[in-house]
């Protein structure tokens, strides 16, 4: 009778159950999706910090439009996860990360709902997948849910230094043609125009900017910038020719590192 029921709902239009993928099937299909969203995630969170970077009064607007355009992006990777049928034992680690891509695209939709939400999310480091690294790991599918590999980091790193080397070099050619530092902006300007430069004595809340403190009467200068990594990196120069380098996880200000001759 079971038989004759099943066939009836077939013969009346009724839809059988789609049957779950086999577990290798499932990974190398949910792998896909998930490198396609890696992969576009970079693109976006490169867009990001150049949006966000130039300094204009529209920057925080153009990173907004970079933000909500991706939220689509996510919503179709969540609708084609969401589309495969996974074995049973990948049930439940498959239903935690459609939840955790869910609550990255709701994030992501209020950060680009405003300047002021946004301007909290650079706060945060342009990483847009946040937080999905983990379940993905747990589902088996070990290196998604994150754009930055262990490569990108260190190429990362190498730019956040460059643009020390840079800024170092600025300030060595300003010591000797006014004999001190300078933490004016548009000093840098003058010969870096396409850097982006501010004053302090931490680090910048995001990547791109160097911060720049001048102590003793122009006699010493502290260099800073963050790398998108999340370490931030240091100089510290003297009038009399000292320089060091400093790096440091926790971010925390120039005068506080302990510089080294080199990184």
């Amino acid at each position: 009778m079971l038989v004759v029921a099943a066939l009836g709902l077939a013969a009346c239009g009724g839809r059988a159950p789609v049957p779950p993928l086999s577990e290798g099937e499932y990974l190398g299909r949910a792998r896909l999706i998930c490198q396609e969203l890696d992969r576009q995630a970079g693109r976006a969170g490169d867009g990001l910090i150049a949006a966000a970077g130039t300094g204009s009064p529209g920057a925080l607007a153009d990173a907004r439009r970079v933000v909500a355009g991706f939220v689509p992006v996510v919503a179709e990777a969540h609708a084609d996860l969401a589309g495969l049928v996974p074995p049973e034992a990948k049930a439940g680690a498959a239903a935690d990360y459609l939840a955790a891509l869910d609550r990255a695209r709701a994030r992501l939709a209020a950060a680009g709902s405003s300047d002021q939400a946004t301007r909290r999310l650079l706060d945060g480091g342009p990483e847009l997948l946040a937080g999905l690294a983990a379940p993905a790991a747990r589902l088996g599918l070990e290196g998604c849910g994150s754009a930055r590999t262990a490569a990108d980091a260190a190429a990362d790193d190498e730019t956040a230094m460059a643009s020390l080397r840079t800024a170092l070099a600025t300030e060595q050619l300003l010591l000797a043609g006014d004999d001190r530092f300078s933490d004016d902006p548009r000093d840098f300007l003058l010969l870096q125009p396409d850097g982006v430069y501010e004053v302090g004595a931490s680090p910048p809340r995001r990547p791109g900017p160097v911060a720049v403190q001048v102590d003793g009467g122009g006699t010493e200068v502290f260099l800073s910038s963050r790398s998108r990594s999340g370490t931030c990196f240091y100089v510290a120069a003297s009038a009399d020719g000292r320089v060091g380098f400093a790096r440091d996880p926790s971010c925390a200000a120039a005068a506080d590192q302990a510089y080294a001759p080199a990184w």
